[in-house]
């Protein structure tokens, strides 16, 4: 079988690249000097680890359902795709569907207490930067909006 392959876009470095230098430009504002650098590369580390998780989350589940997942694209800050086959049945399609707002919940119950507590350039600006992409991630996939997670579970499998 050949393995999964991750497709980044230029688009995607493109934005990655602005939140790293939005938020070293936010923290060095607020005084936090040398650190700054550290705090955008914080930021970028959650919003990676809040993609990763959300979408690892379907591909797992469309792995436990008997769908073959092919790669994950990632078009932007918050547009990132698993590519998969069609799935064989609308339990299965719709629970892979769910999953990644699933995973991006569980991630999100963990960090809201890291961004209350954590203190710092790093370890708070990742807390927070999680939380955030976190809810973005949960509230954008719930939504039965076209394109959003809860419009393909509703839609059911699409056939070929």
């Amino acid at each position: 079988m050949p393995e999964a392959r991750l497709q980044l876009t230029r688009r995607a470095v493109a934005e990655h690249a602005m939140l790293v230098a939005g938020v070293t430009g936010a923290l060095l504002v607020r005084g936090a000097g040398s650190r700054a650098m550290l705090g955008g590369v914080a930021a970028l580390a959650a919003v990676l680890t809040s993609t990763a998780v959300h979408e690892g989350a379907h591909a797992l589940a469309a792995r436990l359902h008997g769908i073959r997942v092919h790669g994950l694209v990632v078009r932007g800050l918050v547009s990132a795709a698993v590519r998969r086959s069609p799935a064989h049945d609308a339990r299965g399609h719709a629970l892979t569907c769910l999953a990644g707002p699933a995973a991006s919940g569980a991630l999100l119950a963990v960090a809201v207490p890291l961004a209350l507590t954590a203190r710092g350039a790093v370890w708070g600006t990742y807390g927070q930067v999680l939380a955030l992409a976190d809810a973005v991630a949960v509230l954008g996939s719930v939504l039965p909006l076209p394109g959003t997670d809860a419009a393909r579970a509703l839609a059911g499998p699409v056939r070929a």
